[in-house]
């Protein structure tokens, strides 16, 4: 028998947005893993991702 055996369970959503021609431009993950942590990409006129930032990253 396993007596005082706790077991953590971790969640997370992770939340998809395009813009109008189709292209992601922003992640947002929630829940107890990456709460908060949010990526958003920027495009050049040629549609090529040019750029990410990642805000709400810990590094740890």
């Amino acid at each position: 028998m396993l007596a005082g055996l706790g077991l953590a369970y971790a969640s997370e959503t992770i939340t998809y947005h395009y813009d109008a021609r189709g292209r992601l431009i922003q992640v947002e993950a929630s829940g107890t893993v990456n709460n908060g942590v949010m990526a958003n990409y920027s495009y050049d006129k040629a549609d090529n991702r040019t750029n990410v930032k990642v805000n709400g990253a810990s590094g740890s």
